[in-house]
């Protein structure tokens, strides 16, 4: 099994923490695409625009060069993706004012999975989506229907063949036992209540 770590790029720092915010972190159901954020406004007058990032650090979406825009995936190409104090910006290649960057804004970005660099040792969220836990007992507490980054503690929500939801704190020191994505499960320390 892989160690329990998970991050969105292999040039970041590895931490115990997951790299991406994965309440808004979505595989879509379309090929192979994963959204990697949106643009969520403008900036200035010259066809810039803000870009909403969900990889951590926010700024590693400038790592990469093929993005695909909105429901039908049309290729994107960004001249350039920026800091810029607070926010992360780009230029959209031929968009030259803020009147024709409207149509832009609001759609989400995709990159195509195979684009993610390859990983040693960690997971991207998404590969955790889906999972079966277990826990010590062998009781199945359901599958991971999402992952969300809450500040402190990330956690892991689970439903249940009766739709009920179970949280689990993302603490990989003492909550997450084991990952094994070919069998397709996680293994958890945690215990359900008897009510």
């Amino acid at each position: 099994m892989r160690n329990l770590v998970i991050a969105l790029h292999h040039w970041s720092k590895t931490t115990k923490r997951p790299k991406l915010n994965s309440s808004f972190y979505k595989k879509t159901n379309v090929d192979n695409y994963i959204e990697l954020g949106n643009i969520s406004g403008f900036f200035g007058v010259k066809g810039w625009v803000k870009l909403y990032s969900h990889s951590r650090p926010r700024i590693g979406i400038a790592k990469y060069q093929h993005f695909y825009l909105g429901e039908k995936k049309n290729a994107i190409v960004f001249t350039q993706i920026k800091k810029s104090g607070k926010n992360i910006v780009a230029h959209i290649k031929n968009v030259d004012s803020k009147e024709a960057a409207v149509g832009y804004v609001g759609q989400s970005l995709f990159v195509l999975q195979q684009d993610l660099p390859e990983l040693e040792n960690e997971y991207y969220w998404h590969e955790l989506l889906g999972l079966k836990v277990i826990n010590q007992k062998e009781i199945v507490l359901g599958k991971i229907t999402e992952m969300m980054e809450t500040g402190t503690n990330d956690v892991i929500a689970i439903k249940n063949d009766n739709g009920e939801e179970i949280l689990i704190p993302y603490a990989t020191s003492h909550f997450i036992l084991a990952v094994d994505i070919e069998k397709g499960e996680m293994r958890v320390n945690w215990e359900l209540d008897d009510n």
